[in-house]
């Protein structure tokens, strides 16, 4: 139970990133929308083994 609270942020921050790319994509310029949903994309990516605090353990 405690990986699933250690991990909360992720899914709201890629939620967010989602929002904030629509709203870039519609309101400014849909080149922002594609540039924020490449970002989104890599960085569910990077933390897809999630998000670890401090040094990692070795095996």
């Amino acid at each position: 139970m405690a990986h699933v609270a250690a991990q909360r942020a992720r899914p709201v921050t890629g939620m967010a990133l989602y929002l904030l790319s629509g709203a870039l994509g519609w309101f400014v310029s849909p080149v922002l929308g594609v540039i924020g949903i490449v970002v989104m994309i890599a960085y569910h990516a990077l933390t897809s083994e999630g998000v670890r605090r401090g040094r990692p353990r070795r095996r």
